[in-house]
């Protein structure tokens, strides 16, 4: 279903793309019950959504659904986080204080910052410049979370 949606958005039919995303959203939360808030793959097609309502011009929504997507996205960290403190844990690593970020929560936190990076344009296309200095700000967090991780390995 995502990949229909993504041809449509790439042959410029939005309103289709626009229910497969949906669509897709929906065989989502039939898979995953009530947790398919907590999947990467629900957060990706939020932000798919939140694409095509800004390729409409319809910002309100798209700003909705990035926000949407910033909430999913962070609990995926939550449980990647957990799940990352339990293996560290399991094989005798103290983790206490210290920040660790695998591949997996690596890509969450880029897809966080990017997410950030995308609303602040939103919100600087509407003209909410604090708005927008604070969602750049968060990207920033995010971005820069990564590049520390990576910098003391």
């Amino acid at each position: 279903m995502n990949e229909l949606a993504n041809l449509h958005r790439k042959h410029e039919n939005l309103d289709s793309s626009l229910q497969y995303y949906k669509k897709s959203l929906l065989c989502m939360k039939r898979r995953h019950k009530n947790k398919y808030l907590e999947n990467y793959e629900t957060a990706k097609i939020i932000i798919n959504i939140a694409t095509v309502c800004y390729l409409q011009m319809n910002l309100p929504d798209s700003l909705k659904y990035h926000y949407h997507a910033l909430e999913v996205l962070q609990r995926v960290m939550t449980k990647q986080e957990l799940a990352q403190d339990q293996i560290l844990s399991a094989n005798g690593l103290d983790t206490e204080g210290q920040v660790n970020l695998t591949g997996e929560l690596q890509d969450t936190y880029a897809e966080k910052g990017k997410v950030h990076m995308s609303t602040a344009n939103l919100f600087r296309l509407m003209g909410e410049e604090d708005q927008a200095r604070a969602q750049y700000r968060a990207a920033l967090d995010s971005f820069e979370l990564i590049n520390d991780c990576n910098v003391y390995k």
